[in-house]
């Protein structure tokens, strides 16, 4: 493999870090006035008992943003402001430091905001409270904590023999000494004095917990008695904070029982889809314009939004789901960024990463589904039972998805993979070319495939930057014809022209003729290196292709003409000239650049440069059809017959390679061929005088399979 160019995004802009908001003015999602109308409900609560509010609302859904924005509005004015004390029970290990955290957090707050004698007296009886029953639930471990362990005349019996020990455990020896000579306060007594101190207070407590929904079982229910069990102490209102199903289910008594402690529930405002679609729209172009992909993920918005409609919506229904996932993407656009050019299809990687992060076990059959999920639909139009396959395939990818995934799924994977998208009697419902699939980069294309999940270019593949820079050559023919021969030789042949075809926009107007020319170049190259390679006849004509495609894109008649004229090989031109010919809608510009390249034919005969070319017979052939009746290439071929030498050579030129069901490539005369050049009558004559001591034992078996065809009027194979 060939790792990418890394990094052009810098590192602190590749993530998108699951932050919640803290003020009202961060707002986008259209919370602000519900935290607010909050924030003036209970900064205008008065009561003589505890108030206890919920605010419900699923994982990523945004509650603890809406805490902040609640805690920023009551600060305003901050004369009627309640004192904030924010405790975070997630923070904090086991039922005993839940308890002790509890009251430790809130006397903390108390002292700090008022440092007057009450104040500290206030913030200590808080302290001594919850060290109380912080001792009540390490001495009865393994006994639930129940609401009458703080509450009622057992609580009095249960505490009072303990609680010098809870001075001895809490402040060492100074408290246990402080104990031996204080009088034994019980619970309930502690609960009154602390009541009548919070009664004083000239504005309330406001105790927000967060996080509920992240303990464990045991923890949530120990929570929940806690605020049950202190629910009635004055000026104090509990905000919590969590995900209402999973915590009923925590509850033994379920619903019924979280009822009875809270008074007042609030499921949070559901945000507008068209919102959410629009700070999605926001993060997206903020890590694609730093990926310099915005461009081609523009040009493909209509495919986005189709995906989000019909599939990914589904998936990213609340801001930590965008967070994740932009934040997911970014990584990944940005190890794909390799220089100029873009080396992924953002919105495949877009869709393919809804997968990976929300239903991986799909994404992992995608991975291993390349074969079916990749094949050329193109050439498969009337395949019979195609829907009832893509039914199987898509069914097989999506299995381990839970049920209420399964259609947004569906919808998203037949538009990466337009094979799985099979409508009304077996047709695709695609409008994709060969072409815009490869200039696209898209996923469906079997080399792109492997780099949606490999994070780099496979060793069988070429980059669009690699691309880029051989459209940059254009304008020197020399290091054009050189890096193109490079990538042949490694075997890029295939993809290298398919892509270059797909990209054709690259090339600038002014190098067209330089570029034509070293593909007429390049192609002679490969004929004389590879002369009995059967396959090269498809090379050729794909070559000329690509002139065929600029003739009719292009404004480049003459720039096609002077390439042909001037380039250094003979088959190319010849090649570029028929497929004019046989599709141009300007037959006379046609008719000249074949005339053009039958000269060309007609100078190497003269030069005797023809006579060795491997292509000889095609070469041959034209010159004979499109010379307007003249008798040259006869003449030509009567003359170069004339020795056994040049007998044999004919000959052997005039074999074709044919693809064989049992053998393979194998080589067959073509008597259809060369009787345009010489009768039969007359090449039966001239075999007749071969001298058989005077050949190889390759010429002997072309003589021979030449002589019976001859003989029986009939192409023969040739042996070996």
């Amino acid at each position: 493999r060939r790792c990418l160019k890394r990094s052009v995004m810098p590192p602190g802009k590749i993530f998108s870090p699951d932050q919640p908001i803290h003020r009202t003015k961060e707002d986008k999602l259209g919370r602000k006035d519900f935290a607010k109308h909050m924030a003036d409900a209970i900064r205008g609560w008065k009561g003589n008992d505890s108030l206890c509010l919920a605010l419900y609302g699923e994982w990523g859904s945004g509650k603890t943003s809406i805490k902040n924005m609640i805690v920023d509005a009551l600060q305003k004015p901050t004369t009627k402001a309640p004192l904030v004390v924010e405790f975070n029970p997630w923070q904090w290990s086991g039922q005993e430091q839940l308890i002790s955290a509890f009251f430790t957090e809130i006397g903390a707050k108390l002292g700090q905001s008022d440092t007057s004698k009450e104040g500290k007296e206030r913030a200590s009886l808080f302290r001594n409270y919850g060290t109380a029953l912080t001792f009540g639930s390490v001495a009865i471990k393994g006994i639930r904590i129940a609401t009458s362990l703080f509450t009622g005349p057992a609580s009095e019996m249960l505490f009072e023999p303990m609680q010098r020990g809870v001075d001895a455990l809490k402040d060492g020896a100074e408290a246990a000494e402080k104990a031996s000579i204080e009088e034994i306060v019980p619970l309930d007594e502690r609960k009154k004095v602390l009541s009548q101190s919070l009664q004083a207070l000239k504005r309330p407590i406001l105790v927000i917990v967060d996080d509920i929904d992240r303990l464990v079982d045991d923890e949530i229910r120990l929570l929940f008695r806690l605020v049950k069990s202190n629910a009635d102490f004055p000026n104090v209102i509990y905000l919590l904070l969590f995900h209402r199903d999973h915590v009923e289910r925590a509850l033994l008594g379920g619903r019924s029982y979280m009822e009875k402690i809270i008074q007042v529930g609030f499921e949070i405002p559901k945000v507008e889809s068209k919102k959410l679609k629009e700070l999605l729209e926001i993060e997206l172009h903020s890590i694609l314009k730093a990926t310099s992909m915005i461009e081609l993920f523009e040009s493909q918005h209509s495919r986005w939004d189709a995906i989000y409609r019909s599939g990914a919506s589904h998936f990213l229904g609340t801001m930590r789901d965008i967070k994740r996932f932009t934040s997911n993407l970014g990584f990944y656009l940005n190890m794909f960024r390799n220089g100029a050019r873009p080396e992924i299809n953002p919105v495949d990687l877009a869709a393919i990463q809804i997968l990976a992060i929300f239903e991986p076990g799909v994404y992992h059959r995608v991975h291993t589904s390349k074969g079916p999920l990749t094949t050329d639909y193109h050439h498969s139009s009337t395949d019979e039972g195609r829907a009832e396959k893509s039914d199987l395939l898509l069914n097989h990818i999506t299995a381990p998805a839970g049920e209420d995934n399964r259609s947004p799924l569906d919808n998203i994977l037949k538009e990466l993979f337009p094979i799985l998208n099979v409508g009304h009697l077996g047709m695709i419902n695609s409008t994709e070319t060969n072409d815009s699939i490869l200039r696209n980069l898209r996923i469906c294309d079997r080399i792109f495939f492997d780099r949606y999940f490999h994070l780099d270019i496979q060793n069988d593949d070429i980059s669009q930057n690699e691309l880029l820079a051989l459209f940059e050559l254009a304008h020197d023919r020399e290091r054009l014809v050189r890096s193109l021969l490079e990538f042949i030789d490694r075997g890029f042949w295939d993809v290298l022209f398919d892509r270059m075809q797909a990209h054709l926009d690259y090339l600038r107007d002014s190098d067209i003729e330089s570029f034509i020319a070293s593909l007429c170049d390049v192609g002679e190259k490969i004929v004389w290196a590879d002369r009995e390679k059967p396959s090269l006849s498809m090379r050729e004509e794909r070559l000329a292709q690509l002139a065929g495609i600029l003739l009719v894109t292009r404004e480049c008649n003459e720039a096609i003409r002077n390439a042909c004229e001037n380039s250094e090989g003979i088959l190319i031109p010849l090649h570029i000239a028929l497929d004019t010919f046989s599709k141009s809608s300007k037959p006379e510009f046609a008719m000249g650049l074949l005339q053009s390249s039958i000269h060309k034919v007609r100078a190497a005969a003269k030069s005797g440069t023809l006579y060795d070319h491997p292509r000889l017979a095609f070469l041959l052939r034209n010159w004979q059809w499109h010379n307007s009746g003249a008798e040259d290439a006869k003449e030509w071929v009567g003359r170069a017959i004339v020795t056994q030498d040049g007998l044999i050579h004919i000959l052997e030129a005039f074999t074709r390679h044919v693809l064989s069901s049992h053998a393979g490539w194998i080589r067959r005369t073509d008597l259809k061929s060369i009787k345009q050049f010489i009768s039969l009558k007359e090449l039966r004559l001239r075999m007749g005088s071969i001298d058989a001591s005077k050949c190889s034992a390759m010429s002997l078996r072309v003589i021979n399979a030449w002589g019976k065809a001859c003989q029986d009027d009939s192409d023969e194979d040739i042996e070996g």
